[in-house]
């Protein structure tokens, strides 16, 4: 349990600290790299992974070949990837692959945020992160489950415990963003407001 806070705590200092490294970053023609966080350093690199490293359940920035660009979204056991986060989207800190050991995680938390440490451990909460409109991750003030907005489908999803539910609207499960908001999608019908 020491170690999960520590590793939550971690990537709240980096997120709090500075926002993930743009995807520019990333060779605007790798279409094959998979990439993680790095919070080793000030500007959180992406460090590219090896497919036989890849872990699933774990949240990695891909290219989609249908959307014709880099988004997030959760490694599967046969290292592709299931849904193509969208704006909205909320991952749990736990969710990301940070590959540090216990004693890199300290030291970058004695460095960054002392403090820190202490009152995760207190609180006894895991941190969330939501995804914004350009494509970075912001921290949340209030902690929550899993919940994605998949690009390639259209389709909102929560996680309670371990079991994934549709968020549906009148229409079925079909959402799009407007102004930041989410709003039931509908086809072939005209929606008055």
């Amino acid at each position: 349990m020491r170690l999960f806070t520590t590793v939550l705590a971690l990537l709240i200092v980096c997120l709090f600290c500075s926002t993930l490294v743009a995807q520019e970053e990333i060779p605007a023609d790798d279409h094959q790299g998979v990439y993680r966080l790095d919070p080793r350093t000030d500007r959180n690199d992406l460090i590219l992974v090896p497919a036989n490293e890849i872990k699933p359940g774990f949240t990695y920035n891909y290219y989609s070949q249908i959307l014709n660009r880099r988004v997030w979204g959760f490694a599967k056991e046969d290292r592709s990837f299931e849904y193509a986060f969208g704006e909205g989207t909320i991952v749990p800190t736990s969710r990301f692959d940070l590959r540090l050991s216990e004693e890199a995680q300290m030291k970058i938390l004695e460095e960054r945020v002392p403090r820190l440490k202490q009152d995760l451990e207190g609180l006894g909460r895991s941190a969330a992160v939501q995804l914004d409109a350009a494509g970075q991750w912001k921290l949340l003030s209030y902690t929550t489950s899993a919940r994605v907005f998949d690009l390639l489908t259209s389709e909102r999803w929560e996680w309670h415990g371990k079991r994934r539910l549709g968020v549906v609207n009148v229409f079925g499960n079909l959402w799009q963003i407007v102004d930041g908001k989410y709003e039931p999608m509908v086809a072939g019908w005209v929606v008055c407001r």
